[in-house]
């Protein structure tokens, strides 16, 4: 009688103990969706589109893809850069025609 009251206990902490992995597993695998959609947005807004699969990759890596969409020269900034001194040789260019 004592062998059946302490496997009944032993299954009952065996049972609340695969619940609880199981939980805390649902709640990292949350956790790492929305991080990596944030990590998703932040590699749209430097310039890129899906292509690079920014979300797959810092879902299914974690710290490296979040390290690789860190590490993503932001697109926007450099097209501006771009755009601006081109802009200023443009102008700097009719300015020296007026000129003459």
């Amino acid at each position: 009688m004592y062998s059946t009251k302490v496997s009944e206990a032993a299954s009952g902490s065996i049972i609340l103990s695969v619940f609880l992995f199981f939980m805390m597993l649902a709640a990292i695998v949350v956790i790492n969706y929305i991080v990596a959609r944030k990590f998703e947005d932040i590699a749209f807004s430097k310039g890129y589109d899906s292509s690079i699969h920014s979300f797959a990759m810092c879902f299914w890596l974690g710290i490296i893809g979040y390290i690789y969409v860190a590490a993503l020269p932001d697109l926007k900034r450099s097209n501006n850069i771009n755009n601006s001194s081109v802009n200023e040789q443009k102008s700097h260019n009719l300015s020296q025609i007026k000129i003459k």
